[in-house]
Parts: structure tokens; C-alpha cells; sequence
């Protein structure tokens, strides 16, 4: 059983976190935690929690209305994260905080949005029952937008459109990881964040780097071999006319590399090469394989360690 938020809060939602994100990003774009923090008048806490983290009301600020205090405690699990308070204080796009911590603060933050209308302009219509389904259903519905817009407050606009210029023809997996270790995120927060883009930044999205191309996730297993996911994925082809895998992906979850070319030479199959031009079936997804498309499949040069994680890209050659 789902409940479904209105669209028009949902995107009232995204808004707020795009410009939140926009708002405390510095001059290169990068959005530390301390700069959130401050926006959202929240301080964290490190102790030992049953969960990874959880938002509160201080108690103190409560208390003492005129004292320089958050009126905000982040609590986050010690046991899970922990680093010197210098280094939260330090952040910068040179020495990001680690990506999961970073997620899980802009986790928080975003659910917080729900119940701030008067700060952020933003106020969900949250249904009212007793029946325990119905109210599973909100909260799992929350929790799914959350996790779905914590990437605006975590990639500004201004780092989109100063790591991928309109001058730049093409992505390559190399170019992706770079950004993402400049912003401080993972390769799943990346890609949804590029996802977003489309309804939000239909300008950004128009670049012609975003055009005509794939970008997903790979991983190794324990056996040497090469796994492709279908999510997170970000894909936009002329007419929706992609190659026929992607949308087996898509529907599959995931695939075996070693399904998409039987080459030795790749590295997804042993070997040392990391991109591979080849004519792959392609359409639409009613229409799969209905045209031929000539593309480059690159893959991102990362360790090959079990559950090691890998950006693929493949690009239509037009």
C-alpha cells in the first residue's frame, strides 16, 4: 500500500534543497558540512547511537533563548564515524569529510525540511490514519524522497556547471571520479544528483555532455568477475533510443560484464584495456532493438578488489 505526496510539494521540496545547496556552496562550488550546519542552525554530536544518525531540538537553546547556541543537534553514531573536530572545521574540496558521513548529515538535514515550513517554505501534506499500513506506507515514502534530494544539498549548481563546461564534448568515467572526490560524494549520490538535473537545471542538462550517453555502476566479485547495476543509473539518448543493454539492465538490475562483449582485452574481462568502441543493438524501451548505435564503453580504472565499485560510461559516437 503507497501513499503518494502531492508532485507539487515534492518539487516545492527539491527547490528548496537545490537553493539551499546553491546558497552555502563557496566559490568553487563545494558544500562542506560546516557551511550546512550553519544554514540549518544545527551542530553535530559523535556518541554511540542505535542508529547512524538522528535530528533533535537542543535542549539548551530551548532553555537559554538568548544564548549563542543551535537550536539543532545532529546526533551521529561514534562507533560508525570518527575523525578529529579539526577536520570538520578544515573541510574543503582538497580533504572532503568521508562520503558516507557526508550523505548521512545531508540525509538528516533534508528530512528536517518536512517539518521547518516556516524556515524553508516547505510543508508536506501528511496524511492522518490509524491504520498501521497507510502510515507505513508515508513513512517509507518520506524516507524514499529524502534519500532521492539529499544530493542538491550535498552538489551545487555551480559545481556542475564548472566541473562539466559547456565547452567539454564528452564524460569519461576518470572525469566523473574526479568530481566526485572533489565534492566529497560517492559514485550513487553522483549520478542521482545528475538525475536531478533534468525538471530543476533543464539548462545544465542540455550540455552537450549529458547528451547521447550512460553512466552507471559496476562492481567485482569475488571471483574476478565484473558485475553491471542498473541503479543508480542516468541515461539520455536522442528520442530515448538507447542501446538495447541499458534497458535490459534497467529491468534485470544487473548483469554479468562479461553479457555486454566476450572481449579478452577488457578489463572487465581480464584484460588491460579500459574502453572499447563496438554497434550495439539500440531503441526505445517498447522497441529495444529495432536500430544499430556505434558506442564507447569505458570503464573507470579503480582496484580490482571484491565489492570494489567502478563508474561505467558508454557514449553514443555521433
Amino acid at each position: 500500500m503507497r501513499a503518494t505526496l502531492p508532485r507539487s510539494q515534492v518539487e516545492t521540496w527539491a527547490g528548496a534543497c537545490l537553493a539551499l545547496g546553491n546558497e552555502v556552496a563557496d566559490a568553487d562550488g563545494f558544500v562542506s558540512v560546516r557551511s550546512l550546519l550553519h544554514r540549518f542552525d544545527a551542530s553535530i554530536v559523535l556518541r554511540p547511537l542505535l542508529v547512524e544518525a538522528m535530528l533533535c531540538a537542543s535542549t539548551d537553546a530551548a532553555n537559554n533563548p538568548g544564548a549563542n547556541a543551535a537550536r539543532w543537534l545532529l546526533l551521529v553514531d561514534s562507533e560508525k564515524y570518527t575523525f578529529p573536530h579539526e577536520a570538520l572545521d578544515g573541510e574543503s574540496s582538497a580533504v572532503p569529510l568521508p562520503a558516507r558521513f557526508r550523505n548521512t548529515v545531508a540525509h538528516e538535514l533534508t528530512h528536517s525540511l518536512a517539518y521547518r515550513a516556516k524556515e524553508f517554505g516547505v510543508k508536506l501534506t501528511l496524511p492522518t490514519t490509524s491504520d498501521k499500513k497507510k502510515s507505513s506506507a508515508v513513512v517509507d515514502e518520506i524516507e524514499q524522497h529524502t534519500e532521492k534530494l539529499s544530493p542538491l544539498l550535498l552538489v551545487s549548481q555551480r559545481a556542475i556547471a564548472q566541473r562539466f563546461p559547456s565547452t567539454l564534448e564528452w564524460l569519461t568515467p576518470d572525469v566523473l571520479a574526479t568530481a566526485r572526490r572533489a565534492w566529497g560524494v560517492s559514485r550513487f549520490v553522483l549520478i542521482q544528483r545528475l538525475n536531478l538535473m533534468r525538471g530543476l537545471e533543464d539548462r545544465l542538462a542540455e550540455r552537450r555532455c549529458f547528451n547521447n550517453v550512460a553512466i552507471g555502476v559496476g562492481s567485482w566479485a569475488r571471483d574476478g568477475s565484473a558485475v553491471l547495476n542498473g541503479w543508480p543509473l542516468f541515461a539520455k539518448f536522442a528520442n530515448n533510443e538507447a542501446p538495447a543493454f541499458i534497458h535490459a539492465l534497467v529491468r534485470a538490475k544487473s548483469m554479468a560484464a562479461s553479457t555486454l562483449t566476450g572481449d579478452p582485452s577488457f578489463v572487465l574481462n581480464g584484460g588491460d584495456v579500459h574502453a572499447l568502441t563496438m554497434d550495439v543493438a539500440a531503441g526505445t524501451e517498447r522497441s529495444p532493438e529495432w536500430s544499430r548505435l556505434r558506442i564507447e564503453f569505458a570503464v573507470e580504472r579503480t582496484q580490482h578488489k571484491a565489492g570494489g565499485m567502478f563508474f561505467f560510461v558508454a557514449r553514443a559516437l555521433i
